[in-house]
């Protein structure tokens, strides 16, 4: 249980601003990238413009 509180401790203190809010997105992506820290996962923003430049 206590590599679940690590995990929601460390996206919440590396996704709020100044103000407390929380980006969803990489408040998804820290917990992710943690939890799959040990087997090579890649995360992909699909919103991102170079990418989608390399799609067309």
């Amino acid at each position: 249980m206590d590599f679940y509180k690590n995990i929601l401790a460390s996206a919440l203190k590396n996704c709020s601003n100044p103000k407390g809010e929380i980006n969803v997105s990489s408040f998804f992506s820290v917990i992710i990238t943690r939890m799959f820290s040990g087997y090579g996962l890649v995360i992909i923003d699909p919103a991102d413009v170079e990418l989608k430049k390399l799609s067309c």
